[in-house]
């Protein structure tokens, strides 16, 4: 039996209507499935960057006494570089020599004028701590109240005095006593 006209028309409405409603569906899935894409990229990217950051603040994060031992390490090199071992240790010799000359020289002039001054101090030197070291408000171990601070290995330190087993320092503005086997001429991290 033949449709009628407005039977047919109706078919092909009804045939519009579901093909607009199944683009309808894959355009909202296609967006959907482009959003989740977008949406990945971006997690993707945040955490590359956080990485990046945390990878970078580690580096960053280098104490200075990690890039000064690191610069006078390339120092050192080309000093050796440019000079045999026989003049290095020689000029290394001759640099103890001097100090302990100095050291010792000023250690009688200062003991004359702490006799009439009552002040034992004395031409300052540079060394280094070549361990973690407390800073002492007396030349003594016996309590832990006389400690000032705590100087770390490799730190540069200003010697006033040597008082045998202690020697008296000047380090960050602070005056104290550390134990003399704790400091050398060289730096343990030029080493």
């Amino acid at each position: 039996m033949p449709e009628t006209r407005d039977e047919e028309i109706k078919r092909i409405v009804e045939n519009r209507r579901r093909n607009a409603e199944i683009k309808r569906a894959e355009q909202i899935k296609k967006r959907n499935m482009t959003l989740a894409g977008i949406a990945g990229v971006v997690i993707l990217l945040i955490l590359i960057i956080i990485i990046g950051v945390s990878c970078s603040s580690k580096k960053g994060n280098k104490s200075a006494k990690e890039t000064t031992a690191e610069a006078t390490t390339v120092e050192v090199t080309t000093v050796v570089e440019t000079t045999t071992v026989e003049e290095t240790t020689n000029k290394k010799n001759a640099a103890a020599e001097t100090t302990v000359k100095a050291v010792e020289t000023t250690k009688t002039e200062n003991q004359s004028e702490s006799a009439t001054t009552g002040d034992n101090a004395s031409a300052s030197t540079s060394m280094y701590t070549n361990d973690g070291v407390n800073l002492r408000s007396e030349a003594s171990t016996d309590s832990s109240d006389n400690v000032v601070t705590t100087i770390e290995k490799g730190e540069k330190v200003e010697v006033l005095s040597n008082e045998g087993d202690w020697t008296r320092i000047k380090y960050n503005g602070k005056t104290g006593y550390v134990a003399t086997r704790f400091l050398s001429e060289k730096n343990v991290y030029d080493e």
